[in-house]
């Protein structure tokens, strides 16, 4: 087969940092939310409330929180006009509660 061509194929993977390097860990926790009110309110994506509200299901039934509970909030986070009556009502919240997440979506 003198005149056979062939064709050299390349993997295109390269090593992830992660093979290289050690694995972060998660930052050091020193408290417990057991007993604890938690609030989770969700980000404006239309995925976050399902996601939220399955969170706040498997918290109260999985960890030994005294309540947790999901708040969606109606406040338009990108119009300059409302954005100043967010901070004064999320003070308010947080008198409601121990621990509250924002914005987590998947």
């Amino acid at each position: 087969m003198p005149d056979a061509e062939f064709i050299e194929v390349v993997v295109p993977v390269a090593d992830y940092q992660d093979v290289e390097q050690k694995i972060s860990t998660h930052a050091p926790r020193t408290g417990s939310i057991k007993g604890k009110t938690a609030l989770l309110l969700p980000s404006e994506k239309s995925s976050s409330p399902p996601f939220i509200r399955a969170l706040v299901e498997r918290m109260n039934t999985e960890t030994k929180a005294k309540r947790v509970f999901m708040l969606n909030p109606d406040w338009a986070f990108f119009h300059p006009k409302r954005a100043a009556a967010i901070a004064p009502e999320i003070a308010r919240l947080t008198g409601d509660c121990d621990l509250m997440v924002t914005g987590i979506a998947y």
